[in-house]
């Protein structure tokens, strides 16, 4: 089975994680049908106090401390744009593990897809961004 990987973008433009396609993500000509939060353009790597922004067309980083120089300290929005960029750390840090799983043509193991599935729907949870409940990493033998 054919797979495409592409890269799901928050509203902001910043990078927040891969998704995989499948087969049953083809139109009837076989064109890819990416999610509206996607693009195919492979994001650069994680740097230590950047976010990766994907703006017009291109991925490009953004300093940390110049966001957070306009944005108050202990405000929801400077809160949000602190636990994004460590859940974005967070999920590149375990990018390798779905990029084997796709190279052994094996799929991600539960634990991790979950744990990384949790990590993607931290904005969701109620009290965000002032309350995070952070998901708890699988051990590196739960691959």
């Amino acid at each position: 089975m054919e797979t495409l990987k592409v890269y799901r973008v928050d509203e902001t433009g910043a990078y927040a994680g891969e998704v995989i396609l499948g087969e049953a993500d083809r139109d009837e000509d076989g064109n890819w049908l990416f999610p509206n939060d996607c693009v195919d353009s492979e994001p650069p790597p994680f740097v230590d106090g950047q976010i990766r922004v994907f703006m017009n067309g291109a991925w490009s980083y953004l300093p940390t401390p110049a966001l957070s120089a306009l944005i108050p300290a202990h405000t929801p929005d400077y809160r949000s744009m602190a636990v994004r960029a460590r859940r974005d750390r967070e999920l590149a840090e375990t990018d390798w593990i779905v990029t084997r799983s796709l190279e052994r043509g094996e799929p991600v193991p539960a634990e991790w897809a979950a744990y990384r599935q949790a990590l993607r729907d931290i904005p969701q949870q109620p009290g965000y961004p002032m309350l995070v409940q952070w998901p708890s990493r699988p051990a590196l033998g739960a691959h």
